[in-house]
């Protein structure tokens, strides 16, 4: 069914790869979703396995097997651990900015937080 299409991606031919991708990616979404539970995360796995798939396609051996080997792939993808800063990215908590500062996604934290005086307002300093 694929065979033609995936012969030609081989080659090169980045309309043919994404023929392929439109026409496998409900079956891929839902193969994520099961896995991750968490459909943005799952989105991510499936954009990230479609790139794998691109980069590594020369070394498919069976055009026939490209939903299987796709799906092998994806499946891998899933299981990579994120980060704690991806993770609050995607899931900040309730109320939370997504914001991450000028630092951006990957690090610890989100920029530089405002300086706050430990002294108490209205309150005259004790005599020495």
């Amino acid at each position: 069914m694929h065979r033609a299409r995936v012969e030609r991606a081989r080659v090169g031919d980045r309309e043919a790869f994404d023929a392929l991708a439109r026409m496998v990616g409900d079956h891929c979404m839902a193969i994520a979703f099961r896995i991750l539970r968490d459909a943005d995360r799952a989105d991510d796995a499936v954009q990230a396995a479609l790139i794998s798939a691109w980069r590594q396609l020369r070394t498919l051996k069976n055009p026939d097997a490209f939903e299987p080997w796709l799906h092998k792939i994806l499946t891998n993808e899933c299981c990579v651990p994120r980060t704690s800063a991806y993770d609050a990215r995607l899931n900040p908590p309730s109320g939370g900015s997504t914001d991450m500062g000028d630092k951006g996604p990957g690090s610890k934290g989100g920029g530089k937080k405002p300086k706050t005086s430990t002294k108490k307002k209205g309150v005259a300093p004790k005599p020495a």
